[in-house]
């Protein structure tokens, strides 16, 4: 029987870890574009939150596209994931900008995509 439970639970963090990576890899192609947005994101992702993440496509702009990097990772469900992030950018007056955000993660069939991606308040920036 204990042989039975921890072959179990091997199985389980065995996806947990697969899904883990796989909703790196998703915020990868935000950073580097090598999908277009609506590959990344549900089909009911609101269209702003959709720009927040977007390349800044301007041939004069001071500022760099966003840069995802990732916090932790946590399943409410084993279909929907919270992703406690920053959105990083950089340009010649402010020399670097971040910013928190969540990103809700909804597994659609066997990927993993964007259904919600908000701006969270820097409580250090506010103190």
């Amino acid at each position: 029987m204990l042989c039975l439970s921890i072959l179990i639970a091997t199985c389980v963090w065995a996806d947990d870890a697969t899904d883990r990576e796989a909703i790196k890899h998703v915020i990868a192609a935000v950073n580097d574009h090598s999908k277009p947005l609506a590959d990344v994101f549900t089909a009911d992702a609101p269209e702003n939150e959709r720009s927040l993440l977007s390349a800044q496509e301007q041939p004069w702009s001071e500022v760099t596209s966003p840069r995802i990097t990732t916090g932790s990772i946590r399943f409410i469900t084993p279909r929907i994931a919270l992703v406690e992030s920053r959105n990083i950018q950089y340009g010649s007056v402010l020399v670097m900008q971040s910013t928190p955000m969540l990103l809700v993660m909804k597994k659609d069939g066997a990927q993993w995509r964007i259904a919600v991606a908000c701006e969270l308040q820097d409580r250090a920036a506010g103190a």
